[in-house]
């Protein structure tokens, strides 16, 4: 997965830097789907979380703005009634429960082995749904774009996390983990040591920033 931060210094200048951001997600995709002409390459994918954190010159408010492909997630901590509280605001872009039946169809349709099958059934079962669409995927990325957005309150802190992480350190140690530390930098390797140490073996990213 890939994360990007960018903090700009006039809400003005928003409009241009989020088409460029989703310019950069699309030139992305099309330079997977190129290089997968590489019999080496031709699995190669990723997701991506990015977003702007960006200043509201009239309220002295800050804003997030992002785009999201896959199963990376954006994440932001706020305090509700005194309490810190954990809000995703991405959405993964993964196969439902209620899309098995197609999924199972397509694998056989397509002559894929029974293990294969199988496999998919307990994935499944098991809640870890398959991605839908992510970077790489023949331009499927074109009309799935996913725009977030959220009004940051002082003290907030805002981060992407791949699935190697959050599938290995649930929400509420990640909110436990930030009122230890208080800090996006300690924060950041704490959550990464603790999805290590819990043995994830896919990907781990994340990057966090806070607003002042």
């Amino acid at each position: 997965s890939a994360v990007t931060r960018e903090r700009l210094a006039s809400a003005s200048a928003w409009p241009v830097i989020a088409e460029q951001l989703w310019r950069a997600v699309v030139s992305a995709d099309q330079a997977i789907v190129k290089g997968r002409n590489d019999s080496a390459k031709a699995s190669m994918g990723t997701t991506v979380s990015t977003a702007v954190v960006w200043p509201d010159p009239a309220t002295g408010r800050h804003h997030l703005s992002g785009v999201n492909v896959g199963d990376s997630r954006l994440y932001r901590i706020h305090m509700v009634a005194g309490q810190p509280a954990l809000t995703q605001l991405s959405q993964d872009d993964v196969w439902q429960r209620e899309d098995e039946p197609e999924l199972i169809a397509a694998l056989v349709r397509a002559g894929r082995p029974e293990a294969e099958v199988e496999n998919l059934k307990a994935r499944m079962a098991s809640g870890d749904f398959p991605l839908k669409v992510s970077l790489g995927s023949l331009g499927g990325v074109l009309g799935r774009r996913q725009k977030i957005h959220a009004e940051l309150d002082a003290g907030d802190v805002v981060f992407a996390a791949s699935d190697g992480l959050w599938k290995a350190v649930p929400t509420d140690e990640m909110v436990a983990i930030w009122n230890e530390t208080h800090s996006a930098e300690t924060f950041v390797k704490q959550l990464i040591a603790q999805a290590q140490a819990r043995g994830s073996t896919d990907d781990i990213s994340a990057a966090a920033e806070r607003d002042h």
